[in-house]
């Protein structure tokens, strides 16, 4: 059986290292789960990518016997890329946006995310996906909170569209005429909130 842990190298200085690890080799830690909040520290300006912390990291888990799972960081955009790029961050639900500060606060269907987060994938995996210690990986942290923000409002309209075809279908399906909510174009479909109710 293998037992594993997360480990943070970007958060402790790198003296460190190598007396946490060897407490973990220790302790019978089998592999270690690394980088999944690690953007700022990868990516520490848009387009530099500096990934050889993280090699040394998997390379001083190789001398412990410590496999590893890397993690993509794309649950923790950093403060960059937010402020850069604010269309990236999630759109709550009364329609304010998220602010920087933790994690999750992106969109995932912003495209400008996507790209993002995309990129940083595949430059880990050119420079890991062959790397002999490191036998698996995590796609994102978690599953992150709704976002209400354009992008996500057009993908619901398409998805919409391709679900009913017309919409005469969609208007009878939802019966749309009920307090007039009867719709003439894809573009004035909402995004389903939560409402208050209605008091009669």
């Amino acid at each position: 059986m293998m037992l594993g842990a997360a480990w943070y190298p970007e958060q402790w200085p790198e003296s460190r290292w190598d007396a946490d690890l060897a407490l973990m080799e220790a302790a019978h830690i089998n592999f270690v789960r690394v980088g999944e909040f690690a953007w700022s520290t990868m990516e520490p300006k848009e387009g530099d990518y500096q990934l050889d912390w993280l090699e040394h990291a998997v390379r001083l888990a190789e001398k412990h016997h410590i496999a590893v799972v890397l993690g993509t960081p794309s649950a923790a955009p950093p403060a960059w890329l937010t402020q850069k790029y604010p269309e990236t961050l999630r759109t709550l639900e009364d329609g304010r946006k998220d602010g920087h500060g933790a994690r999750q606060q992106f969109d995932w269907s912003d495209p400008k995310y996507r790209q993002l987060a995309g990129e940083m994938a595949a430059k880990m995996a050119e420079k890991f996906g062959h790397d002999k210690n490191v036998i698996g990986w995590q796609i994102d942290n978690e599953y992150a909170n709704e976002s209400y923000g354009a992008s996500t409002q057009a993908q619901f309209q398409q998805w919409l569209k391709a679900k009913y075809r017309t919409l005469d279908n969609l208007n009878q399906r939802w019966t749309t005429a009920y307090w007039s909510e009867t719709y003439q174009d894809w573009n004035q479909l909402p995004i389903p909130r939560r409402r208050a109710a209605i008091r009669g």
